[in-house]
């Protein structure tokens, strides 16, 4: 789910955090605001580097990434930089191929 984009939750029940029965997971899609790809290609086209922060998993953060232009297929050499973070303090970034432009 999350490679595909979707946020993946885990669900539970019980009376005490000791005590919890699996629900089940969900995937919950959360897109990116109309006109963002638009808006990358432009900066792109004008000479800027562009990346992403986020506090997404490594896979939910590639496919948006990807979808809105950032960095092309992960097999590919379409470049672009994303971060993911829990803190500000804790980046991890994702390397990813370099721009041929």
């Amino acid at each position: 789910m999350a490679a595909t984009g979707l946020r993946v939750l885990a669900l539970a029940y019980g009376k005490s955090l000791g005590d919890l029965t699996f629900a089940g997971i969900v995937g919950m899609e959360d897109p990116p605001r109309a006109g963002v790809s638009d808006s990358v290609r432009h900066l792109r086209e004008g000479g800027v580097k562009v990346m992403m922060v986020t506090g997404d998993s490594k896979e939910t953060a590639l496919a948006i990434a990807q979808r809105c232009g950032i960095t092309g297929p992960v097999h590919s050499t379409g470049g672009g930089h994303v971060s993911r973070s829990q803190s500000s303090s804790s980046l991890i970034d994702l390397q990813l191929p370099n721009d041929s432009s």
